[in-house]
């Protein structure tokens, strides 16, 4: 009896230690060592509601939601972080380093329900299941500007300063006290209360507009150098003074990044220094080091409300399946006729010459029209080509059309907006349309619709396509190439017709500072933007000389910031288009100290 006690006392014992060892283990596994921002990020940034930059004490109309996993991401949401006294969320002006950081109000911290640009099994880089939504209020009197987001947990960020954010600050490690903090560069954006949003039907004011560019291909030579750097130089110019609401980039950012990680890095502060909110989608390039995509510009899917127009990206760099049309369509159901719809994504679904386009392209095209969207943008070809969607989509499934192209006919070619189909300017109708934008700054690639005959006399460029909005309308998505007061089919903006620069002598600021634009465009700039960086001297402001005009008619003081050394000034003027084809027009904008 003594022996058959003793065994069992020694069987209660060797379960208690593998007990206990087991939930050590688990326990080990399932904790928390770090967190990790969702959104908003730079590559898919937020964007609240507008601002006046007024002194109201009150704050704007709607609240913004910053959404922070877990990680390991199937570790439990610790109970502490659904304290919103432990958090101290704030902004700071992306335009100028080193400025006051500015508090937004905590409302709620809560268990995220339903996030659109995650799902489980669709990217494995999103593959979250344990999410807080920290939802907060920003102060109604914030500049209408883009904004770095700094979070702290049990940390007080008074003693931070406002510097240059490095990549990965979007993952807070622990500290002592379970604390740690969150920083992530230009990923919230405030507009102005006089912006137009993609629903407004005023025809009086510049109308909503985003800019398309894709398959940048930050390069790389044989000796390490960054091979395309002019080009982008221009490209940056270029986008500056346009300085559209948001920029849309649908992939092949990097060329080679396998070999050369630092592709990453450059295309990282080449945008960061523009100022302006981009919203990212992924390349076939950009998967050679896709690891490196997350780390720098954040997801590879993404529903974005972007002032009334919805952007979802999508990752069509890789062979889909049905779980992604089923995101897809999930996506589209939440914003259906609340606004435009635009897919965002690198190949395209459907294209005439059929160069890698999706396997699962009819599918992605009809539910986009199902759905009422109004285009899908992307790239990958370095040409341009515009396709009315639902004629490219019933070409697209019809069996036939595969035995007529034996002969020689390109079926597909019956739905591409090009001259000899639907003459000299481009339709403005509410049929969506599949959009592909010539690569910004790598090689055209025009030869093909040339040698193919689809386009005989197709003049390809580098360049970026400009799309305005108005009552939920595209009203323009080309460009006047020839310059006959009508926008030709297809053509997107081409590069080095924009350049700026500026003159300013530090060690003589009494000389003043000039901005220069020179445009041989063919088409007026009616809201470019004029950027100063200047040094604050004592007991003088820096003014536009009265050869300006006057405030409000010639010209519009968007920004005014400071810090304690530097004041940023924004200025809106009209820009005139060129005067012929040999002449540009030059505007210089000139500041002086008074």
């Amino acid at each position: 009896m003594r022996e058959k006690t003793s065994r069992i006392y020694f069987f209660i014992l060797i379960y208690s230690i593998c007990s206990i060892l087991i939930i050590g283990i688990f326990g080990k596994l399932n904790s928390v060592n770090k967190a990790v921002l969702i959104y908003p990020r730079f590559g898919a940034p937020l964007c609240s509601s507008a601002s006046d930059g007024s002194n109201n004490s009150t704050y704007l109309e709607k609240p913004i939601s910053i959404f922070i996993s877990t990680d390991p991401a199937e570790s439990s949401i610790p109970t502490e972080w659904l304290e919103k006294n432990y958090w101290d969320v704030r902004i700071s002006p992306s335009k100028l380093l080193n400025t006051s950081l500015i508090s937004i109000e905590v409302v709620f911290v809560k268990i995220a329900s339903d996030i659109l640009f995650i799902n489980e099994g669709e990217d494995y880089f999103l593959n979250k299941y344990n999410l807080i939504e920290i939802s907060c209020r920003i102060p109604r009197q914030v500049p209408p500007v883009l904004y770095n987001l700094f979070i702290g947990f049990k940390t007080n960020l008074d003693i931070l300063n406002d510097t240059i954010i490095e990549p990965g600050n979007f993952i807070g490690f622990y500290g002592a006290g379970n604390s740690f903090m969150i920083a992530e560069p230009n990923c919230i954006y405030v507009p102005h209360i006089s912006d137009l949003n993609a629903s407004s039907n005023s025809l009086n004011n510049e109308p909503f507009s985003f800019i398309h560019i894709t398959d940048i291909h930050v390069a790389t030579d044989e000796n390490g150098s960054w091979s395309n750097f002019l080009k982008m130089d221009n490209l940056a110019q270029a986008l500056t003074i346009w300085s559209p609401d948001v920029i849309i980039a649908t992939g092949d950012i990097t060329n080679d990044p396998g070999d050369n990680p630092i592709e990453y890095l450059r295309a990282y502060n080449y945008f960061r220094e523009l100022g302006i909110p981009i919203i990212f989608s992924n390349g076939n390039h950009d998967y050679g080091n896709l690891g490196l995509w997350y780390y720098y510009f954040g997801p590879t899917l993404s529903n974005i409300n972007w002032m009334n127009a919805f952007f979802i990206q999508m990752n069509t760099a890789r062979l889909l399946n049905d779980k992604s049309i089923n995101w897809l369509t999930h996506n589209l159901k939440k914003v259906q006729n609340k606004g435009p719809i635009f897919l965002t994504c690198h190949i395209p679904p459907i294209d005439v010459l059929g160069r890698q386009v999706q396997g699962f392209g009819g599918a992605i095209t009809d539910a986009i029209i199902k759905y009422g969207g109004t285009a899908i943008l992307s790239g990958h070809n370095h040409y341009d080509m515009i396709m009315d969607g639902k004629k490219a989509l019933e070409i697209y499934l019809n069996p036939i059309n595969a035995i007529q192209s034996i002969s020689g006919e390109i079926p597909l070619l019956r739905a591409c907006h090009t001259p000899k189909l639907i003459g000299n300017s481009a339709p403005i109708d509410s049929n969506m349309k599949l959009i592909i934008t010539t690569s910004a700054s790598k090689d055209e690639r025009g030869s093909k619709l040339r040698n193919s005959g689809i386009w005989e006399d197709y003049e390809g460029s580098l360049g970026y396509r400009r799309i305005t909005l108005v009552n939920n309308q595209m009203i323009n998505y080309t460009y006047d190439k020839n310059d006959d007061g009508l926008r030709d089919p297809t053509y997107s903006i081409p590069l080095y017709q924009l350049n700026s620069s500026i003159e300013f002598d530090n060690l003589n600021p009494l000389l003043g500072a000039n901005f220069t634009i020179i445009n041989n465009l063919t088409e007026p700039i009616n809201k470019a933007r004029v950027r100063f960086i200047l040094p604050i001297i004592e007991e003088k402001d820096w003014k536009p000389k009265p050869s300006m005009g006057i405030e409000g008619i010639d010209y519009v003081l968007r920004y005014n910031l400071t810090n304690s050394t530097h004041q940023y000034l924004e200025y809106i003027i009209k820009v005139p288009k060129r005067i012929n084809e040999n002449t540009p027009s030059i505007i210089k904008f000139e500041l002086e100290l008074i």
